[in-house]
């Protein structure tokens, strides 16, 4: 599905990822775990075009996307969310889920659409006819995640940066539960500080420090504890 290989990234002189590899097989949750500055936003972005790759390469498929335009890799099928907030400020939360719909537009598709994004975050209902500027952090989050998650056609391969971030425990679980309910149907990276939660999903998982993988495994091999967080994170 997903194949990095020898991947070395900078910003200017700064070298931010260090001959980097790995391989998302299809149909998986693939989890990257490390610190702050540790390069899994980097490395999420440059798969999708946003920043350059200056050795090595990235193919989706058998086809070699690095430094491919961004609207060009969303139009093979992948979806990514930012870590920040950007939602469209002058937008509504429902014009947004109107956004989602990429294929043949339709009032039908849209309500689908629409039902679907508030069954799995109920809590932005009230705020369906609000523009995003007005909502909070933890609104704009769902709003942002919903879009993706419920994306019309489903993408293939769909990289998430940091999603539990804002949201409530019980909105944390509505997202592992429909994480769990895409799986198979779209491949899932996923960078979280949410361990806990990210290894309850997922099938494999890597540890990057300093912009190179120091660890990955299976995640049976840690049966669902916490061992790669003390280990390789906090250690």
């Amino acid at each position: 599905m997903l194949s990095i290989n020898n991947l070395d990234v900078y910003y200017d002189d700064i070298q931010v990822i260090h001959n980097l590899s790995l391989r998302v097989e299809e149909g998986e949750i693939y989890a990257l775990f490390g610190r702050n500055g540790a390069g899994k936003t980097t490395l999420v972005e440059s798969c999708v075009g946003l920043v350059p790759v200056r050795t090595g390469n990235i193919t989706f498929n058998n086809r070699d996307i690095t430094n491919m335009a961004p609207y060009k890799i969303c139009s093979l099928g992948i979806g990514f969310t930012f870590q920040e907030r950007c939602v469209f400020p002058t937008l509504s939360v429902k014009e947004h889920f109107a956004l989602a719909e990429t294929s043949a537009f339709s009032r039908r598709n849209l309500k689908e659409i629409c039902d679907e994004a508030l069954d799995l975050f109920p809590d932005i209902e009230p705020h369906l006819n609000d523009k995003a500027v007005t909502l909070s952090g933890g609104e704009a989050q769902m709003l942002k995640l919903a879009m993706a998650l419920v994306r019309r056609p489903k993408p293939k391969l769909l990289l998430i940066d940091e999603p539990a971030t804002g949201l409530s425990a019980e909105n944390v679980h509505r997202l592992t539960n429909k994480l769990r309910e895409l799986k198979g149907e779209t491949t899932i990276i996923i960078v979280e500080q949410a361990i806990r939660a990210a290894i309850q999903i997922a099938d494999s998982y890597a540890v990057i420090r300093e912009g190179a993988i120091i660890h990955q495994d299976r995640v049976s091999s840690i049966d669902k504890d916490e061992e790669v967080v003390q280990k390789y994170i906090l250690g």
